[in-house]
């Protein structure tokens, strides 16, 4: 059942993956994955989907997402997990506007960085 929203595979490569495929169908998912990123609407998912109408793939995506940044926030408890897995979601989604190329994986936090000042996009916090 997992396979058929696009995830299983637990990398952020898949995730990236996904995120990219349903962004093609839907522009408001980045509004939304910022929204939640940033914890408005009192980050509560249901009411982020609601507000931007989004399908079921794009809600169980979301709600991975928000599970996924609450455990980057216990592990990582300034921030920095939650901030690279969003940022690295954003570098692609803006790859993917610019050029089309395929989606990238970075091992660190400041190669991430670094990638987005070349490209000329800031650092995403809230």
């Amino acid at each position: 059942m997992i396979s058929e929203y696009g995830l299983g595979r637990e990398s952020h490569e898949e995730l990236v993956d996904v995120f990219l495929q349903f962004s093609k169908a839907n522009q408001d998912l980045i509004k939304a994955l910022r929204e939640l990123y940033c914890c408005e609407r009192n980050n509560d998912v249901d009411d982020i989907i609601h507000h931007y109408n989004l399908a079921i793939k794009e809600e169980v995506f979301l709600k991975v997402i928000k599970w996924l940044f609450i455990m980057e926030d216990i592990i990582y408890w300034h921030y920095r997990g939650r901030e690279f897995l969003f940022n690295l979601l954003f570098y692609n989604y803006n790859l993917l506007l610019r050029n089309g190329e395929i989606s990238r994986n970075f091992r660190r936090l400041q190669d991430l960085e670094r990638a987005m000042r070349r490209m000329g996009l800031e650092w995403q916090i809230c």
